[in-house]
Formats: C-alpha cells, structure tokens, sequence
C-alpha cells in the first residue's frame, strides 16, 4: 500500500488514511498485465477500463489521474455503495422526479476536448460559489474541471480513456454535467455539477441525474452504479442510501445489502 496520511474531508476532527495509486494510462497499461494473456486484437482502452473495473469492484475511486482507497484502521464510517440496477425500483418521490425532469436532455459527451468548455466553466464557477462560499477564479474552475475529468493540467491529455461527461439541458441552457467513469460492469459516478439557481434547484437535478443514469444502465443490461461513498447520518453522503436496494462493501471485501 502507498499511503497518505490528511485530515479527514468529512470529520474535521479525525485524521484519514489512504491508499493512493497512480493509475496507469493507455500508454502504459500493457505493462500491467502479463504478456501470454493478452493479444494486439485488444485494445488498450479495453485493458484499462478492465483493470479499472477491478479496482472499482475492491472499493477504489478515481480522482484526477489516481486512484485511492479510504483504509482508516480506527474509522469504518466511509462504505463504498453501489446500486444493483437491475433490481432498483424507484420510489414514489423519485417516480415524481422523473415527471417534473420530463423536459431536461441529456446529451452524452464522449470527446475530452469538450469536457472543458467555456459553458461547463461557468456553470462550475456558479456551483462552487455556492457550495464553497469563496471567491473561485476561471483558472481554478478550469483547474478543478481538469481535475474530475482525469486530464492533464499541462496537455489537457486524457488519462483514462473511459470518462464521459453527460451534459443536462432545459431548453438551450446547460443546467448540470454529470462526469461518469464507464465500466465494464456499469458506470462510476465521479462528480455532478448543476445550476444553483432557485428554479432548478427546486427539480431536485441530483437525484434526477442518479435515476436517469441507473435507467439507461438497465437499458445497457449492465450491473452497477458505483456512488462512492455512503457515511450513515452524514449530510451529504447519506442520501445514497435513497437509492434501493443497495450494496455496501464490507470490511472483509464482500459487498452485502445492509441488514
């Protein structure tokens, strides 16, 4: 393990602990396996969204071009949660959602070069004004967007080859970008950012973007949406636990429904 010792970005109070890697790009991910199990027919692209689709099924998230895991031996608050789709079922709430969303789009956008766009920037900028009560300057958007795509600051280059931004619209207007790792057994969410203004905060876009994106992975015949972390009475993480049924990962490796 290569880990790093921080605050805790949840309990100011505790210290984490985490196991960080630097995931290996399309260049580089050969040297990852071993040569007999792999041939020129299979992409790179392929291998890496494998690999990733391991680490992601052992508890580990993507931010920027690493990858890392919570290991914090005196704390078991963070769970990693994902949503089994082809059981989810929504509730009468999220039913009602999905009614008053009817008329937002979403458009997927698999190009890195418009992950970071002057729309996407400014929409960021907004986002974090609110929820971080600072001044947030274009280059730090641009920075911060960089960041959640996987991509270079230095090259704007792609690390992982597998991210897509789905790009929500009301009418002309972007209102929320969701920023999704694809795997081979479903999708990881990485970020969603969204328009803070009253009216459209008033939909709820969080939890549409949750129950369109389960939708279309039932559709794919997929397996899993990958939601990070679930902390039990926190704030702002258990409202994943909306999502049912769901999967934690437990301490000894198994993912299990809660009891």
């Amino acid at each position: 393990m290569n880990l790093y010792e921080d605050t805790c970005g949840y309990f100011s109070e505790l210290k984490s602990n985490i196991d960080i890697l630097l995931f290996p790009n399309t260049d580089t991910i050969r040297e990852c396996y071993d040569e007999d199990d792999i041939d020129d027919s299979i992409s790179n692209e392929y291998l890496q969204r494998n690999l990733f689709t391991g680490y992601t099924q052992l508890g580990y998230r993507r931010a920027g071009e690493y990858i890392y895991k919570n290991v914090c031996p005196s704390c078991l608050r963070c769970q990693s949660i994902r949503i089994p789709v082809k059981a989810f079922l929504p509730s009468k709430s999220q039913r009602r959602v999905l009614r008053i969303n009817q008329d937002i789009e979403i458009l997927p956008c698999m190009d890195s070069k418009d992950f970071i766009t002057e729309e996407k920037i400014q929409l960021y900028r907004l986002y974090s004004l609110k929820h971080n009560r600072e001044m947030f300057t274009r280059e730090k958007a641009i920075e911060d967007l960089l960041y959640w795509n996987g991509m270079s600051i230095l090259d704007n280059s792609t690390n992982y080859a597998s991210t897509i931004n789905l790009d929500y619209y009301l009418g002309e207007k972007l209102v929320g970008c969701s920023v999704i790792d694809e795997l081979e057994d479903g999708f990881s969410s990485v970020y969603f950012y969204y328009d803070t203004s009253s009216e459209i905060m008033k939909r709820s876009l969080g939890t549409f973007s949750v129950l369109w994106e389960i939708k279309q992975l039932q559709m794919l015949d997929a397996e899993y949406y990958y939601l990070g972390y679930y902390i039990k009475s926190h704030k702002d993480m258990d409202y994943k636990a909306n999502f049912k049924p769901f999967e934690l990962l437990s301490s000894d490796g198994v993912w299990k429904e809660p009891l």
